[in-house]
Formats: C-alpha cells, sequence, structure tokens
C-alpha cells in the first residue's frame, strides 16, 4: 500500500500579517496528479488545499493515514507553506495559523517527526518547500522568529536507507517562485522528475533519492538564475544515505507513452503547417493616398511590398510570440522573435519555430502573397497538445511532409493510372518531366499534393493542428493499405515514440 499527504498553504486568515505563498496550491495539485501513474489512486492521496489546511484538519490526516500503513508501505508527505523556528523548535503553519499566537496555532516539526518515528510505515519520502525569509507582511517583526534549524531533520533522517527528505532551501535562504512558470521552482522541478521529463533526473528508468537531489541540486539554481541573478537556493537532501532508495520506476509510464502515440507520429517532425493567403496590395494600412499598385514583378516592387508590411509582420510575430508565452508559460529565454527584415520574422520555442513572411505574388503583381508556417517541429506531443491548438486554431490549411528519399513520379502516376478504380485518381500538367501531381482519393474533401521530395494535405479551410496531422496519418494509410500504392517513400517506424520525454 502506499499513501500521499499533500498540504498546501498559499493564502492565510491572517492574511495582512502572513505572506501569501505563491502557486503553493497549483505545485501540490499538480504534483498529486504527476502521482497518479505511478500508482497513487484517488483513495491514496489526500489534498489539503486553501481553508481545508488547517492544523485540526492536518493533524487529522496524518494520525488516521499512519494508522492503516504497515512496515512495507510507503508514505509522500508533500507540504508548501511558511515554516519557521522560535526557541530552537521548527514549526510549519497552517491555514488558520495567526501571528499573535503563532507558535500554538502552527505545527511543530517534532511533533509530526515524532508521529512518523511511532508509526509502522518504514518507507517515508517528506517534501518540504518552506522557507521562513517570506514569512511576514511586516519586516518589522522578523527579529522574533528565527531561520529554519535543519537539525530535526539531520537527526531524524540522518543515515536512514529507508526514509528521506527533500528540502527546496538550507537554512536561512528562501524557496523562490516564477511567474513565468506558475510554479514555485523546486516543485516544479520535483514534478518534471517524477513525471519523467527530464532523463537527468533518472538512473536508466529510475528515479533514486540520489538522482532526484543531483537533478535538483543543478536545475534549481539554473532556474532561479533566470528569474532572479542575485538570488541563492539550495536544495537539500536528509536521509537515504545510501543514494539508491527507489522513489519511482519510470518503465511502465513510458511504455504507456509509447503505446499512447500514433505509429506515425514521428513523422510529424518532418512536416510543416502551413498557410498562404494573397490580398490585394491596397489591404495593407500603409498604403497610402497617391501609392501606385504594382504592375509588373521586380526588386523595386518587392521591396515596396515589404516595406507597407513590416508593420504587420512585427505585430503578427509578437501576437503568436504572446500567445505561446500564455499557453506555454515560456520564460523569456525560452521565447525570441527575430524580424529578418526583407518581409520575414520567426517566433523560435525549445519545441518548434513559427515563421511569417510576405513577398509579391507570382501569379498577380498587385497582390500580396502571406505564409505562416510552423516548422523546425521537435516535440511532435506538442504539435498536438492543447495549448498549441488554442494558438493555431484558425491557422493552418496544409500540412506537408518532407520525405527522406525522393519519389519517382511516373512510377507513382502509372501505379494509380493501373489501378483503374473510380476510388482514387491522380492529375499532372504534362506526359514527361513532371514535377507534380494531384492525388484524388473517395472520401477525403481535400487536395493530395506530391513533389519528388514533399506529401502535403491541403484542405478546403483552415483546420486546427490535430485535424491536419490526423488527416496526414489517414491519407497516408489509405493510400499504402487501402489502394496498396506503395511509391512513396513514407517512413514506416516512428522515431518519435520512444516512450522517453
Amino acid at each position: 500500500m502506499q499513501a500521499a499527504i499533500f498540504v498546501a498553504v498559499e493564502k492565510y486568515a491572517d492574511s495582512q500579517r502572513i505572506k501569501d505563498v505563491k502557486y503553493a496550491e497549483a505545485g501540490a495539485r499538480q504534483f498529486a496528479a504527476v502521482l497518479e501513474q505511478h500508482g497513487f489512486g484517488p483513495a491514496d492521496r489526500e489534498l489539503l488545499m486553501g481553508g481545508e489546511a488547517t492544523k485540526t484538519a492536518l493533524e487529522s490526516v496524518l494520525r488516521t493515514t499512519l494508522k492503516r500503513l504497515t512496515a512495507g508501505d510507503t508514505l509522500f508527505l508533500f507540504y508548501a507553506g511558511h515554516g519557521f523556528s522560535r526557541g530552537g523548535e521548527n514549526y510549519l503553519t497552517c491555514h488558520d495559523s495567526r501571528l499573535a499566537d503563532l507558535e500554538l496555532t502552527s505545527i511543530p516539526l517534532q511533533t509530526i517527526l515524532r508521529q512518523l518515528q511511532q508509526s509502522s510505515c518504514q518507507r517515508i519520502v517528506l517534501f518540504l518547500d518552506s522557507s521562513s525569509t517570506g514569512l511576514l507582511a511586516s519586516e518589522l517583526l522578523r527579529g522574533s522568529y528565527g531561520n529554519w534549524d535543519d537539525a530535526e531533520l539531520e537527526a531524524f533522517f540522518g543515515s536512514a536507507e529507508q526514509r528521506v527528505c527533500f528540502a527546496a532551501c538550507q537554512a536561512g535562504e528562501s524557496s523562490h517562485s516564477s511567474s513565468e512558470l506558475q510554479h514555485r521552482i523546486w516543485t516544479h522541478h520535483v514534478i518534471q522528475a517524477f513525471d519523467g521529463r527530464n532523463r537527468t533526473a533518472l538512473q536508466g528508468t529510475r528515479l533514486t533519492a540520489a538522482s532526484l537531489q543531483n537533478y535538483l541540486a543543478a536545475a534549481v539554481p539554473a532556474t532561479l538564475k533566470k528569474t532572479d541573478p542575485s538570488a541563492v537556493q539550495t536544495p537539500r537532501r536528509y536521509g537515504a544515505a545510501a543514494g539508491d532508495f527507489l522513489l519511482a520506476d519510470m518503465e511502465e509510464v513510458f511504455a504507456h507513452r509509447k503505446a499512447a502515440r500514433h505509429p506515425l507520429a514521428g513523422q510529424v517532425k518532418d512536416s510543416i503547417l502551413l498557410k498562404e493567403l494573397v490580398v490585394s496590395v491596397r489591404s495593407f494600412p500603409g498604403f497610402a493616398k497617391g501609392y501606385s499598385v504594382p504592375d509588373s514583378h521586380n526588386s523595386r516592387a518587392q521591396a515596396f511590398i515589404h516595406e507597407l508590411a513590416a508593420a504587420d509582420i512585427e505585430e503578427d510575430a509578437q501576437r503568436v510570440r504572446a500567445a505561446l508565452k500564455r499557453e506555454f508559460r515560456f520564460t523569456r529565454l525560452q521565447l525570441s522573435v527575430k524580424n529578418h527584415g526583407e518581409g520575414a520574422a520567426t517566433v523560435t520555442t525549445p519545441y518548434f519555430n513559427y515563421n511569417v513572411s510576405v513577398e509579391q505574388a507570382p501569379q498577380d503583381p498587385g497582390s500580396v502573397l502571406w505564409k505562416r508556417t510552423v516548422d523546425a517541429i521537435k516535440d511532435p506531443d506538442k504539435i498536438l497538445s492543447d495549448q498549441f491548438g488554442s494558438v493555431f486554431a484558425q491557422a493552418f490549411d496544409t500540412v506537408e511532409l518532407s520525405l527522406h528519399d525522393h519519389v519517382n513520379l511516373d512510377q507513382l502516376i502509372d501505379a494509380i493510372e493501373a489501378l483503374d478504380s473510380d476510388e482514387i485518381d491522380v492529375d499532372y500538367d504534362h506526359d514527361e518531366n513532371v514535377d507534380s501531381c494531384v492525388v484524388a482519393i473517395q472520401g477525403y474533401k481535400v487536395s493530395i499534393q506530391v513533389t519528388r521530395d514533399t506529401f502535403s494535405i491541403v484542405h478546403p479551410t483552415v483546420q486546427s493542428p490535430k485535424v491536419l496531422v490526423q488527416s496526414l496519418f489517414d491519407i497516408q494509410l489509405a493510400l499504402t493499405e487501402k489502394h496498396k500504392v506503395l511509391a512513396i517513400p513514407f517512413a514506416a517506424v516512428d522515431s518519435h515514440a520512444t516512450g522517453e520525454p
């Protein structure tokens, strides 16, 4: 059996004198959700948030949980809130802690450790995202309370093999939060480790006491440096002396993720999402009275269009940047906009790039071709995520796959024509020197365009990214499985579906 207790004290009843603990509840909720994939079901998890995180409630939940645990069971106890020291004794605050009677309305750490010691449960993991430096709303009162003293943790966990405590910072330091992450920094990285999202936190597929602490010791200061370069936060570990104390094994989690992926999902990394739109030069706000519409294709006309579109290009890139920042919670260093000049800009993210450009329309010198793409895809899961779909819900109508080998277009056309089927047809401009063709399959209201190096699905209207990607998979399978058209060199194996982050 295993059990987990999550206590997050973000806002205090005595809020005028005790500071809020930003993002405490968000971290506890997400950590609880992540533990579900490690076998902690709803009945195994107790969450005390907001007004429920009282002293009485915490004492009761801890007491009743420990009563049902035996020697072979495991307890995870997570606390996010203020801690303080008075007279050499450490305390954890609760929602109903009051500054006028802070010691008696908070829980002594020693009380919790004594209950843990007296219980039958031997495998105990304590997570403390707590510090005393941000406790008081009034700095005038700071002298009444001391910094956290880690002597109690050292004494309890000491050289224990089956008990371990992870603390967000050492005595005298603050545990910091990040508005970019919308999380407390240390808790964020604990969650990332248990979710298997960073391989450096693991030994193979195993998350151990040593591997988690090594990861936190490197990741927390690195993230904090982006938030506040002058701040210091040193994660600590107490106990689990051997270091190989197993916290979680990601093998089944990775296997489940691999099984859940579409077998062709790896092809997304070789694809771009695309939308081209032709508009009149006159449609630009900068097209002033007295300007002439270009009547021929030349460098002067192209430069004129680039100048007209400069403000619109910048506005488009910044709009997408803001939306990506909001949905993915990217940090400042993860997200950048580069205006290339000459009618083009790129928004760069860790997972993909967004590009916007304009040029004189090839078929009409008085029109402008807008082109928007997402390319350089590194993580297909992000393209299929709700966050990506929210940003680009009405942005693209085409998905284009770059092929790893050239298409023999003559062979492709001959193979389709040889089928002599009403369910599939192919169109092309010339009988010789064919450089592209369009395939039509009954039941699919799209244009399937094939060149020597690309395979594109063009929808008649804009579609969500998930619909575009699914159409790539569906039509590919219709060609190869149903109609046995094998002349297009699709990748047969999903190189992305490794089950790893």
